[in-house]
């Protein structure tokens, strides 16, 4: 748990660092924070979208899957990579 709790301290003071946030999403996904870990690897995919990175994107989103094959969000959002 310490180990969340310095990424997590390091990304407030780097909120925009898309590398970190995959490395809390991982230390959350450890812990059993699934759904937080959900939310966090979809803001970096979104952001990888955004900013035209869709690889990255759509390997963030399998990330996700691997935790929550159901959801519906990160399936829109594949599909939409995917097609572009």
């Amino acid at each position: 748990m310490t180990k969340l709790r310095e990424l997590e301290k390091r990304l407030r003071e780097e909120p925009d660092n898309l590398g970190l946030r995959v490395m809390v999403a991982g230390a959350m996904r450890e812990v059993g924070r699934q759904a937080d870990a959900v939310e966090l690897y979809r803001s970096v995919a979104v952001a990888y979208r955004d900013q035209g990175r869709s690889q990255q994107a759509i390997a963030v989103c399998r990330s996700i899957l691997e935790i929550a094959p159901e959801d519906v969000r990160c399936h829109d959002l594949l599909a939409t990579l995917v097609a572009s």
